[in-house]
């Protein structure tokens, strides 16, 4: 057979391969799955399998390797193992373990060692569910990096700093909570909530605090940042907003420490992406410009604005991100029809987002009722008892 016949017949039935083993994705999420080395936003609906995207994008990596559609060809490719392919291919029940493994040999001298990846979402609980999620489909070998940004900014200080402390969430809340006390008659549980949070998005806006609008009296709150940071320092503490900065300001200052982590970390991939806040994804752009960030979200599902978070850079994602693409995940798995129905039109409502469509695939309706809680327990509460009848 001619050799370039041989490599374009090769290419062809890699593709087809690699098509098959995420035959249980949609067009759309496969498409993201097996997108190549470009900076990539998938603009997910809700219900649209963001976390099974990214888990299979893993898997995808750490399997074979960004070869689809490209011009990979192993050096040692014969006439014979494009017999073995096909056979492969055209039954399901194929079980020779000694051509499988010649597959495998073929497409994956590509694949991703798993350090090199690093995959990111906001809760603990969010990254364990995706490791374990991961681990479930096969890999059982070393697993990429499932974390927060805190913990990921965490483990790297502490690489480079004998001890990191963290201020323990209570005493945070104790220390605003008393230094309130000397200036308002009532503290509710929401303004203690609101001046924490106002600390946070004053250092993670890195603003100049003189320029900085808090939600409560100016006066109040600095005394409650002052009282806040000094606590902190006397005590060799810092909280998760320090970590992010710390972070930034080695990576700035210390250029052989931030140069190994772009070149340890090639591909970044980022759950929750409406979420990140301006420190966020600044270090992103710091750590991933010589490698590959895939992100995934939804800015009309923002739920940290309060912290400061930018879904507007879902938005104009390749102004922040060299080359970035979008890909839209369109189809809801979750809801019912009415459901989706409705909720395309309240959030149609909302500025400065991307044009997407929605659909459902849950044929049958369901039924819809709408209650206005006074206090966050009482939803927190029916929610329990809802979860609890399902």
């Amino acid at each position: 057979m001619n050799l370039e016949v041989l490599k374009t017949e090769f290419k062809y039935l890699r593709d087809k391969i690699i098509e098959k083993q995420y035959e249980h994705l949609d067009p759309m999420q496969r498409k993201a799955v097996l997108n190549g080395e470009n900076n990539c936003i998938v603009i997910a609906c809700p219900g649209a399998g963001k976390t099974q995207t990214i888990i299979n994008r893993v898997d995808y990596l750490c399997r074979f390797g960004p070869i689809y559609n490209t011009d990979y060809v192993p050096n040692c490719l014969k006439t014979d193992d494009l017999q073995i392919m096909k056979k492969y291919l055209n039954d399901n029940s194929f079980k020779d373990v000694t051509a499988v493994n010649k597959i495998e040999h073929l497409l994956n001298s590509n694949k991703i060692n798993p350090q090199n990846i690093v995959v990111i979402t906001f809760t603990r609980a969010a990254a364990l569910n995706m490791k374990n999620r991961y681990i479930s489909i096969g890999n059982k070998e070393k697993s990429p990096f499932f974390g927060t940004f805190h913990s990921l900014f965490y483990n790297i200080l502490k690489k480079h700093n004998k001890e990191i402390n963290i201020i323990d969430p209570y005493k945070a809340h104790e220390i605003v909570k008393n230094t309130l006390m000397y200036y308002l008659d009532f503290i509710g549980e929401e303004r203690v909530k609101e001046v924490l949070n106002d600390i946070s998005l004053l250092k993670n806006s890195e603003t100049n605090i003189d320029l900085f609008k808090s939600k409560i009296d100016k006066s109040v709150f600095l005394k409650c940042f002052n009282e806040y940071e000094n606590y902190k320092a006397r005590n060799k503490l810092m909280d998760f907003d320090d970590l992010q900065l710390k972070v930034k300001d080695m990576f700035l200052n210390q250029k052989s420490i931030l140069d190994s982590y772009q070149n340890l970390f090639k591909y970044i991939l980022v759950d929750e992406f409406q979420d990140s806040d301006n420190l966020q994804i600044e270090l992103l752009q710091l750590i991933g410009s010589k490698g590959v960030i895939f992100a995934v979200g939804d800015e009309d599902q923002c739920i940290y604005s309060f912290r400061g978070s930018k879904p507007e850079c879902m938005v104009n994602f390749d102004n922040y991100f060299k080359d970035g693409r979008k890909i839209y995940l369109k189809i809801n798995y979750r809801s019912v029809k009415n459901v989706v129905e409705l909720s395309k039109k309240i959030i149609c409502n909302n500025k400065n987002r991307n044009v997407k469509l929605i659909e459902n695939n849950r044929k049958n309706d369901g039924n819809i009722y709408f209650k206005v809680f006074e206090r966050e327990k009482e939803q927190a509460f029916l929610y329990q008892i809802q979860s609890k009848k399902l």
